[in-house]
């Protein structure tokens, strides 16, 4: 299907074609060792049409608006998310709650046509430049952080952040001086570009309200995408076809989409 893209084509691409996720390429997301910056890229790249440049003209957000779309549909648009009553555990109770996030009923927010990839903003006679990331400068930053994975969090959150703020996410060391320039400026000048990333996000909400069914109260709940397309392990792999080896063979069981891999089982059901 095609997809348009809600940076509006801020670094030239505007849209993409994306094709529906089929059983093999879970089994290939599952198999494999990714951060879960990798994941969201690696599955999109299975399910675009060439990306052999696709990553260099659009934003990190594009990527997650497309893995939303993807890992919705591996389920068929209800992702159940399990969450615990953040209230009830504060009081000494430990209630456990379901909600569903539907991306069909998410309101889309789309950059202004015109908006610049970059603004430079003055702090005390300062300039700094403030860019919005495209996947191939994330894909960079997670390389960096990969080389010491011991702290990745914090040299990817180092490395993220210097992007944001203008330096550059080209070689290692590059990265490595971006993130000593960024160091050295003000507490407050660092942490905005948290606030910059908030304003200047696109896509659909990752998160969603949950109600506690003890208490009633409301809770926000991140949505887990990324537990959506790695869920079909080997063994789950092995157990559903089979249930199914009697219909398909391997090879067609892979090239099944979700919706039509549950019609088949629940036609399975129905002759039992």
């Amino acid at each position: 299907m095609i997809v348009q893209l809600p940076s509006n084509g801020l670094y030239g691409l505007r849209q993409v074609n994306l094709r529906t996720p089929k059983v093999g390429d879970l089994r290939e997301i599952a198999s494999a060792s990714y951060t879960e910056e990798q994941i969201r890229t690696e599955f999109v790249r299975l399910l675009i049409d060439d990306a052999s440049n696709v990553f260099d003209r659009i934003t990190i957000y594009d990527r997650d608006y497309l893995f939303a779309i993807a890992a919705s549909g591996v389920c068929m648009n209800r992702i159940t998310i399990d969450f615990a009553c953040p209230y009830c555990k504060g009081a000494g109770r430990d209630v456990m709650n379901q909600t569903v996030y539907d991306i069909t009923y998410q309101e889309i927010v789309v950059l202004d046509e015109g908006t610049p990839s970059e603004v430079v903003k003055s702090w005390d006679g300062m300039d700094v430049t403030y860019r919005i990331l495209r996947v191939s400068d994330e894909e960079r930053i997670v390389a960096y952080a990969l080389a010491d994975y011991e702290h990745y969090a914090s040299r990817y959150e180092q490395a993220f952040t210097a992007g944001i703020l203008g330096q550059s996410m080209g070689s290692p060391k590059q990265i490595e001086e971006g993130i000593a320039v960024v160091n050295s400026y003000p507490m407050y000048v660092y942490f905005s570009a948290l606030l910059f990333s908030q304003m200047t996000y696109h896509g659909v909400p990752t998160t969603c309200i949950g109600r506690c069914k003890e208490c009633g109260r409301e809770s926000k709940v991140v949505v887990p995408f990324g537990q959506a397309v790695t869920q079909l392990d080997s063994g789950r792999l092995i157990n559903r076809f089979s249930q199914l080896s009697g219909m398909v063979s391997y090879k067609d069981f892979l090239d099944l989409s979700m919706p039509e891999l549950s019609q088949l089982e629940a036609n399975l059901r129905a002759r039992e």
